[in-house]
């Protein structure tokens, strides 16, 4: 756990001088930022965990996107969702035709304490494609 109550502990994040260092493993925080990057996850037609982690004692008001990351073009349909505390609070799915526009910021407000989740799947077929999820956002406390 990170001070102020952020579940910090990534394995990404920001290194000694500040710069950044890879994907997370959970949400990171900064001052009163914070921030969560996957990294490319291979994700099947079950739904696969992009991002996963507890906040802490604050509130986050930012936004998530999710990419269809795979080196090819998209030859499938993805499913995105996420969670607080095992709620699904969004889910949809993206055609193959419009993984070349990208996904718009969905914007989130996570309460204190909520156990968050980010996942995708492929929703046509049961090859493997791989996925980014990233959030970011400012933190409030008191």
């Amino acid at each position: 756990m990170q001070r102020d109550g952020g579940p910090g502990g990534g394995a990404g994040g920001l290194g000694s001088g500040g710069s950044f260092t890879g994907a997370s493993e959970s949400l990171e925080i900064v001052g009163d930022h914070a921030y969560g990057i996957s990294g490319k996850v291979p994700c099947d037609n079950n739904y696969t965990a992009l991002l996963s982690f507890t906040s802490g004692n604050f509130y986050l008001v930012g936004s998530v996107q999710f990419h269809y990351a795979d080196d090819t073009a998209p030859t499938d349909n993805a499913a995105y969702k996420i969670e607080f505390n095992d709620g699904v609070v969004v889910e949809m799915v993206i055609t193959e035709a419009d993984h070349a526009t990208g996904v718009t910021l969905i914007p989130v407000i996570i309460p204190p304490y909520t156990k968050v989740l980010l996942a995708a799947k492929n929703s046509a077929t049961s090859e493997s494609h791989d996925q980014i999820g990233n959030i970011t956002g400012r933190i409030y406390r008191g």
